[in-house]
């Protein structure tokens, strides 16, 4: 019996009743009431009831959030082993927003990651994790597995880092958090540098876990705000500058910003590989590698950036966290704890080697200071080759992955792997 049935029982038993009630009585008024309530009961009956049905408003969006939040303290008194008190803090976000509608589709992502920590050797708090990464994906459907794509960039840092060289301080005298600031090295700063890029491409999506960018006309910035860090970060000279001493304060310091450029523009490729997979609620690992090569100067050498993470939960306590951070930019030179540079890459054009220094050796030949010299340049690695290890180390992470999908579903293949919505619950990341 449906509701409808039920429902005009319901109405005529009530009328009945009314009725039964009311001949007794043997009043007109009762009388008449009663014959009211039938003949109301008996026109709700002949009534077709109209159900409206409301369609539910569709929602195209799909979000996600992974936080964390470490805390780490050490504490010694009287310990006969050594040691020193030390603090460190650290936080990480991973939010994603993907909206989709028919064959159209907007996926972005944001990650937040800082870290700090303290030490009583070293009274002053230093920075160890920074970053701002920002991605925004537009694309349409092409294929099953292939869209076209528009593929926005940004990666930068929240604050300034620092060397820290040990301060010079009279003999039998620790130095204090004063002399510790004195003495430190600045190494980067907000958008120094910071990285904007927009590539026109195609992603591949083989699986809902990985998502493969292919973006061969990349266009975009590399910015160093801070004057002093653009000789370090590659940027390149000015041109009234280019045969001239470099301008100096009046404390014999290098203006770095009069002489180089706060933006350097560059055109390329750009290839991004996201991998995001939760095997089961104590395992979930992710990694994001990008590649860029700059068409306009020394193409061969691949911009890297890639970080891995990974998290196993091994007990209701005790947990294994593993993070990676491979940087490689053969633009930016490489300074030790005092600020001195360390190496240039002096050779980057072998043409203008060549060009600017061949008629030294020339004319030292011609003057008999050197009386024989064969110069064969170095045979520049391959690309490929180049490649080849961040291609390994990628390939080891899927086939890890791959692994733990077929343990969890019991050695029968990746078929018990489901997509999942990270979410923020009471005692840490769950998935819907």
């Amino acid at each position: 019996m449906n509701v409808k049935s039920i429902r005009r029982a319901v109405l005529l038993s009530v009328a009945l009743a009314l009725v039964s009630l009311a001949a007794p009585a043997q009043t007109d008024t009762t009388w008449r009431n009663a014959q009211s309530a039938a003949a109301a009961a008996a026109k709700l009956l002949t009534q077709t009831e109209e159900t409206k049905v409301v369609a539910p408003k569709p929602d195209y969006w799909n979000k996600s959030l992974m936080t964390n939040l470490n805390f780490v303290q050490s504490s010694f008194t009287n310990w006969a082993k050594g040691g020193y008190n030390n603090y460190a803090l650290s936080a990480y976000i991973d939010g994603n927003a993907k909206w989709k509608k028919g064959e159209k589709y907007w996926n972005n992502r944001l990650q937040l990651d800082y870290g700090f920590l303290y030490s009583a050797d070293k009274p002053i708090i230093q920075k160890n994790k920074d970053r701002i990464l920002f991605e925004s994906t537009w694309g349409y459907k092409a294929t099953k597995t292939l869209n076209y794509s528009a593929k926005f960039t940004f990666l930068s840092q929240f604050a300034n880092g620092y060397n820290y060289p040990t301060p010079a301080v009279e003999e039998d005298k620790e130095p204090s958090s004063k002399d510790w600031r004195n003495a430190r090295v600045l190494k980067s700063s907000i958008l120094s540098p910071g990285t904007v890029n927009l590539g026109l491409g195609i992603d591949w999506v083989p699986s809902k876990w990985l998502t493969v960018n292919m973006a061969p006309i990349t266009g975009g910035f590399t910015i160093v705000g801070n004057e002093k860090l653009r000789k370090n970060y590659g940027m390149e000279r000015r041109k009234k500058y280019k045969d001239e001493e470099d301008k100096k304060d009046d404390k014999n310091n290098y203006i770095n910003g009069y002489i180089y450029r706060p933006a350097r523009f560059e055109f390329g490729a750009q290839l991004t590989a996201d991998a995001k997979v939760k095997v089961n609620d104590n395992f979930e690992g992710s990694t994001h590698l990008l590649l860029f090569s700059n068409y306009l100067k020394n193409p061969k050498n691949i911009r890297v950036n890639w970080d891995t993470r990974m998290m196993w939960k091994l007990s209701r306590f005790f947990s294994l966290n593993i993070t990676t951070n491979l940087i490689y930019d053969d633009t930016v030179l490489v300074t030790d704890k005092d600020g001195n540079t360390a190496y240039e890459h002096k050779l980057a054009d072998e043409e203008m080697f060549r060009e600017e220094l061949s008629k030294y050796y020339l004319a030292q030949a011609d003057a008999g200071v050197i009386e024989r010299f064969n110069f064969v340049p170095t045979a520049p690695t391959p690309w490929y080759l180049q490649l080849l290890p961040y291609f390994l180390m990628l390939v080891l992470f899927v086939f890890l992955m791959y692994f733990l999908m077929t343990r969890a579903a019991g050695g029968g293949g990746a078929r018990g792997f489901r997509s999942h919505v990270f979410c923020l619950g009471a005692d840490g990341y769950r998935s819907v």
